[in-house]
């Protein structure tokens, strides 16, 4: 064959596979040797005719780069075309499979929802509050200061007020500014209804730690913290939304507080402004005041540490810089203020200073709970994918003829897997969807069911990092699944599936130790929820039944805040107490009233005290407050030793709660407690009016919230586990027809085939209990903290549980067994 010939069938062979390097080369070769041959016809001698030619084509080497790319760039496009065009008929494949079963499709595909459903809700929450920034800006750089005091025996966490003046020296060095908190709680007059609202006095320099304004009117001022300064405020976007329907004239409005006192508005935050921040130890404020340094808080000194600090630290600055900044201005207090920290000092009380990030501080104690209810919705997911595993498993069992006859034809294990894992995608990519549309609502559930305002104070709505999750679950889900089913499988097996249909054989037998080992850590995961639920029910148990030192049946309580216009002289105010808690008394039903300043449980002033003898290494401090005559009587609280206060004992202290003992529930005295204050003055009015025993549950609220969360994964847990190991019995009664048949025609009673297929149950939950139970081992290690008066490894719990997944695994085999008694052995012997 001569060149040129070779030439022209090396292009029109082209057609059937394009190699753009080849191709190119073959076409500049031809037109050359086609000019070259018209030069030789024309007389040319051959080497004259090939520099000619090259002379008149000019620069090959550039034509065949340009030429190339263009033929590569054709080439890429219409390979993307040929991949689009294959994906796209996979898709399709994939969609009609999916149809053609659709209960089992529709099986996998809420079991799979609910399993990223609940893990987005739960990691949403774990992402805003271990993860997502706080809502302001570089908030990696604020932190939280607070003060110690060197030989006391119990940690302050606040600052002396004070004490910010001297600390502000360090800003424009380690601090771009300092600012402090203190918790307030004002009582509002709206249309004649009084309400307790939570606020807050701040520093004006807050705006500029916090680096936020006001969304309408402006921050607070340095001279608003003047005494003479009118009284003026700023109220949250959701207060002014609540109880002045967002009057857009609201700026310079006055708002009034009992006793008649105003104060103008002259800001309002913007919706997604939240401070203190809950973990703090404070309520979120929507309402807010300027802090005043008063002659009352500068005499407080070394005394009262009732006072939130935070600040800024500058650029590159360290929270262990910041901290030894401070210690330096620390150090010079007893020496600059001799009458308090001076004589702090003398009783060895030395003054210490702390600085750590305002993250860590308003986390706390809360990130070991996320992470563990973290961890347990994972688990629920691992169970909800083991699920779907096995089904997809058993479905291409079904399909393995289908499989069988590609292979025969020459298609590959990949190819193969290229098809799976098309149906794998379209199958979990609409379960991702309706998880994720799930998890918007139940994560809005979820932070609406939270004890207190912790969780409702950050934001938790789905962003980036919580669709990666779930985008990275899905795909990564879908690739186990592509491979799972193309795995088995060699010529041989392929061969023998298209001859034997219907039949047992090595692929099957490997598929089914396959599912066995999914349900076998179904079964494992399960259980380590279930102790894991146990146990932490088990301790929300014990701390609900601990005897909290008073009887809170039939108890509320209340308060009543005195004007402080109308009532200035201590007498005056003791007298006003004194005849409450005496018209209370006369109330029908009523069996005993009295007021303290600080409710158990609730109080935070705390007073340093030295025992008799020898004086301590460490001063202990013990809660205090101040209570009126008959008190003990009321909260049924037995008196050890001496007597109880009687009226000469008191003095009047303006801010009490009320607490009233009656014989029916403390609802039906409501009106009748507030007839009794307002017959001792019209002008007073109960607010905040409660049961007692509503506040001692407030107080294990947490451990309530938890317990009941990690009961429901494990609840959830224990329905896929039952679901899991009834399809694996289910589908192994069909594929094993033909062998229940045999067994059934030579003999097998009833009671055969149920212990047969029961014990096959059973012994895959007992091999899952047991690694379980290894598992469960290693968790108690992680819940230990949060456990309490309860032992991390109880043996009734964790029998208990091991108990309830073999007994599931018992019951969900009761249906499979009775299918494999209804096998025709005529029938199911056909296919020999």
């Amino acid at each position: 064959m001569t060149p040129r010939l070779e030439s022209n069938w090396r292009r029109y062979l082209s057609f059937f596979g394009s190699r753009p390097e080849r191709d190119v080369d073959d076409e500049l070769a031809f037109h050359v040797q086609a000019r070259v041959d018209e030069y030789i016809a024309a007389g040319m001698e051959p080497n004259d005719a090939r520099a000619a030619t090259l002379e008149r084509l000019g620069d090959l080497t550039r034509y065949r780069g340009e030429t190339l790319a263009i033929e590569q760039q054709e080439q890429r496009r219409r390979n993307m075309s040929d991949v689009l065009h294959t994906l796209f008929g996979d898709v399709r494949f994939g969609a009609r499979q999916l149809g053609r079963n659709l209960p089992l499709t529709i099986a996998a595909l809420l079991c799979f929802a609910l399993g990223v459903g609940a893990n987005t809700s739960i990691f949403s929450v774990v992402n805003a509050v271990l993860f997502r920034p706080l809502p302001f800006p570089d908030s990696d750089q604020l932190v939280m200061v607070s003060e110690g005091i060197s030989n006391l025996a119990a940690d302050i966490n606040r600052i002396s007020a004070a004490d910010l003046l001297d600390y502000k020296e360090t800003e424009g060095r380690a601090f771009e500014s300092l600012a402090i908190t203190q918790s307030r709680r004002p009582t509002i007059v709206v249309n004649g209804d009084a309400q307790v609202i939570n606020g807050a006095s701040i520093t004006p320099s807050a705006f500029k730690v916090l680096q936020v304004r006001p969304l309408i009117g402006r921050a607070f001022l340095d001279a608003d913290t003047a005494a003479s300064a009118p009284s003026v405020v700023i109220i949250s976007d959701a207060f002014w939304r609540r109880w002045y329907g967002a009057d857009p004239a609201m700026i310079g409005k006055q708002i009034t507080f009992t006793g008649g006192a105003t104060a103008e508005v002259v800001g309002i935050m913007s919706p997604r402004f939240a401070f203190p921040l809950p973990g703090l130890g404070v309520s979120v404020a929507d309402i807010f005041f300027p802090f005043r340094f008063t002659t009352a808080v500068m005499n407080q000194r070394a005394d009262n540490f009732n006072t939130l600090a935070f600040g800024r630290l500058r650029n590159g600055v360290s929270t262990a810089q910041g901290e030894a900044s401070l210690a330096d201005i620390v150090r010079q207090m007893p020496e600059r203020y001799p009458e308090s920290w001076g004589k702090a000092r003398n009783r060895g009380g030395n003054l210490l200073i702390h600085v750590k990030s305002l993250r860590a501080a308003a986390v706390g104690d809360s990130r070991r709970p996320l992470l563990v209810l973290l961890g347990a919705v994972g688990f629920v997911l691992l169970i909800a994918c083991i699920n779907v595993a096995s089904l997809f498993v058993a479905r291409a069992s079904a399909r393995k003829r289908e499989i069988a006859i590609r292979t025969a034809l020459g298609a590959s294990r990949g190819r193969l897997m290229q098809q799976f894992l098309a149906e794998s995608l379209l199958l979990l990519t609409a379960g991702s969807v309706l998880g994720l549309v799930a998890a918007h609502w139940g994560t809005r559930a979820l932070v609406a069911l939270a004890p207190g305002d912790f969780y409702s104070s950050f934001d938790t709505s789905v962003d980036a990092r919580v669709l990666a999750l779930t985008a990275g679950l899905t795909m990564l889900t879908a690739l186990v699944f592509s491979i799972l089913p193309s795995l088995p499988g060699s010529p041989s097996d392929a061969d023998r599936s298209l001859r034997t249909e219907g039949r047992s054989s090595t692929v099957d037998r490997t598929r089914q130790h396959g599912r066995r080992v999914l349900i076998v850590t179904e079964v494992a995961f399960a259980l380590v929820l279930t102790v894991g639920a146990g146990l932490m029910i088990q301790s929300f148990a014990r701390a609900r039944a601990v005897n909290p030192g008073f009887d809170a049946l039939n108890l509320a309580t209340f308060r009543v805040n005195l004007p402080a216009a109308a009532y200035t002289d201590p007498d005056r105010i003791k007298l006003a107490h004194q005849q409450i808690v005496q018209r209370l008394r006369e109330i029908p039903g009523v069996l005993a009233a009295s007021a303290t300043s600080d409710l158990p449980m609730q109080g935070d002033w705390m007073i340093v005290f030295t025992p008799e003898g020898a004086a301590p290494s460490q001063l202990p401090v013990a809660m205090n407050a101040l209570i009126l005559p008959g008190y003990f009587e009321a909260m049924h609280i037995p008196l050890r030793a001496g007597r109880v206060l009687n009226e000469n004992d008191t003095k009047g202290t303006r801010g009490l709660s009320y607490v009233v003992r009656s014989r029916m529930a403390p609802a039906s005295v409501a009106g009748s407690i507030r007839t009794a204050v307002r017959g001792v003055d019209p002008n007073l009015i109960v607010v905040n009016f409660l049961p007692v025993d509503g506040i001692v549950g407030s107080t294990i609220a947490s451990r309530k919230f938890n317990a009941a969360l990690l009961g429901l994964f494990a609840a959830l847990a224990l329905a896929l586990a039952a679901t899991g190991v009834y399809g694996v019995l289910q589908y192994s009664v069909i594929q094993r027809k033909r062998e229940m048949g045999i067994r059934i025609a030579i003999g097998a009673s009833s009671s055969d085939m149920i212990r047969l297929i029961v014990g096959q149950a059973v012994g895959l939950a007992a091999i899952g209990v047991t690694i379980g139970l290894a598992g469960a081992l290693a968790l108690t290690r992680v819940i230990r903290a949060l456990l309490f008066n309860t032992d991390p490894l109880d043996a009734l719990t964790f029998s208990a549980s091991a108990a309830v997944l073999l007994l599931i695994a018992v019951l969900s085999s009761y249906l499979p067994a009775r299918r494999a008694l209804r096998v025709d052995p005529t029938i199911a012997m056909r296919t020999e």
